[in-house]
């Protein structure tokens, strides 16, 4: 073929001949140039594969953008599956009786008696067993019968309470609150009317506590009655039971 013919072929292209030379090339190894009209058909066709190759690159671009969403879906599921086992561990891990903010636990119970960080001393100097803010969690109060008695013109209150209580477990003392209380009489009964018998009595001001010690053990899941007559005085600093006046328009105090 001559320079002219491939010209011609060039022109029907749409290409000169000096850049489809490469491009046939790329398109099909075996045939580098065109060599005659006839073969133009076979030059449509191997365009015609190329497209189908492109359009195969596509598609693998295609599944590699949905590999990779897919990779992120599963490391996001990783992450949320290790984040809930942390959460679980946390709240379900070892944890301890303290209430105070240092972490130091605060409990003195039956199966202590010296708490090396601190010793409460009851109003009486005898050491005061139960060594918590907080009162015995396996005593539990349900119900009271309250009767108070003020007088105004003394300012002087008697009262006597009745505490029915369930305890949880076996033991030979209770803790209650008590505060600036005269305690004149005190009575612990099972629930057939049996009369325990009271060892000790200690009075812990620090912490507002009245420890009441007893002979016989508190059955396990058994209800008692706690009976307290006691007095006081009525207060003004507006804590607890406390008495306050006011001044009428008239200009007596009432």
């Amino acid at each position: 073929m001559t320079e002219q013919d491939v010209d011609d072929v060039a022109f029907l292209t749409g290409t000169n001949h000096k850049a489809s030379a490469p491009l046939s090339h790329s398109i099909c190894q075996s045939s580098p140039l065109i060599h005659n009209p006839r073969d133009l058909t076979g030059a449509i066709g191997n365009e015609s594969n190329s497209g189908a190759n492109k359009k195969s690159l596509y598609e693998s671009h295609g599944i590699a953008a949905c590999s990779h969403k897919k990779a992120l879906f599963v490391a996001t599921i990783v992450f949320a599956l290790l984040f809930t086992i942390a959460i679980i561990i946390a709240f379900t891990g070892s944890q301890s009786d303290c209430t105070c903010a240092s972490g130091k636990s605060l409990i003195l119970d039956e199966s202590h008696n010296v708490n090396k960080t601190f010793i409460p001393r009851a109003s009486n100097g005898q050491i005061f067993p139960w060594n918590n803010i907080r009162l015995p969690p396996f005593v539990k109060p349900f119900r009271y019968n309250l009767t108070i008695h003020p007088n105004l013109t003394t300012l002087e209150v008697k009262s006597q309470v009745s505490i029915e209580f369930h305890v949880e477990k076996e033991t030979n003392f209770i803790v209650l609150h008590s505060k600036n209380l005269t305690i004149l009489d005190k009575l612990i009964q099972d629930k057939r009317g049996n009369n325990l018998t009271i060892m000790k009595v200690l009075d812990y001001p620090g912490a507002d506590q009245l420890y009441i010690e007893t002979k016989e053990k508190f059955k396990k899941r058994a209800n008692y009655t706690l009976k307290i007559r006691y007095n006081f005085k009525l207060r003004k600093n507006k804590k607890g039971f406390y008495i306050t006046t006011y001044t009428n328009k008239d200009g007596f105090q009432k």
